[in-house]
């Protein structure tokens, strides 16, 4: 009796009843022993993420449901109950009677606290029968991976420092050729004789032609004169 009721007491902030003990001379894993199993001493999560809770149970119990609850503000809040809605919980075994693990999706900041699972008797009460050790949450504000601007800045340094490689290969490569000997075709003005340059004036002419000129008719020569068949046309280009 004494032991019954120090099971079936009513549920206390923080301190909620263990598993009753298996009958004398039954081990602990005697059949029909009922059990609940806790097994996360403590867990950490970051913002954001998916929080796990693993509870199971096995062997015989009393009539009642399993839950999921959190000590906050002076009394227990209900985070998971086989009857109700609750948009972030979800169960990992749905329909399980002996697998109540559960996943709370989006884990926030007052997600940090202490959980119990814990069988209730199904009385008017719902007392505690049995409960686990619980599981201390701790949720973490920072990400586990870098943010977009942080992101940015390294993919920009990165970037600037390929840039300054590539123009320091480059000019390497450029300055290896520099010194190596070139083939230089020179033009027609520069790779000629200094005397028979065209000057600025000479920059338009195009060709010059000397042809035979027609007969003219013979007249006497003058004193000290004489006669040429040739003459220069100059043309400037346009």
């Amino acid at each position: 009796m004494a032991l019954r009721a120090a099971a079936a007491a009513p549920l206390l902030v923080g301190l909620l009843s263990l598993c009753p003990a298996p009958l004398a001379g039954a081990g602990a894993g005697a059949a029909g022993a009922f059990e609940l199993r806790q097994p996360q001493g403590q867990v950490s999560v970051s913002v954001g993420q998916t929080l796990t809770l693993h509870c199971t149970v096995s062997g015989d119990a009393v009539a009642g449901p399993v839950r999921w609850l959190k000590p906050s503000g002076g009394r227990n809040r209900t985070i998971y109950d086989q009857k109700g809605s609750f948009p972030r919980v979800t169960r990992a075994a749905n329909g399980s009677n002996t697998d109540f693990t559960i996943r709370i999706r989006d884990a926030r900041p007052d997600d940090a606290g202490t959980y119990y699972c814990v069988k209730l008797q199904a009385d008017a009460e719902e007392r505690v029968y049995c409960s686990g050790p619980g599981t201390a949450v701790h949720v973490r504000e920072g990400a586990p991976f870098p943010s977009a601007a942080v992101a940015a800045t390294v993919l920009s340094v990165l970037l600037l420092g390929f840039c300054v490689a590539l123009c320091v290969y480059r000019r390497m490569r450029g300055g290896g050729s520099a010194g190596s000997p070139s083939t230089h075709v020179p033009d027609a003005e520069t790779s000629a004789p200094a005397g028979q340059r065209p000057g600025a004036a000479d920059a338009d002419l195009h060709y010059a032609d000397l042809q035979h000129l027609p007969a003219a008719p013979r007249r006497a020569p003058g004193p000290g004169t004489a006669g040429s068949e040739y003459a220069s046309i100059r043309v400037a280009a346009r």
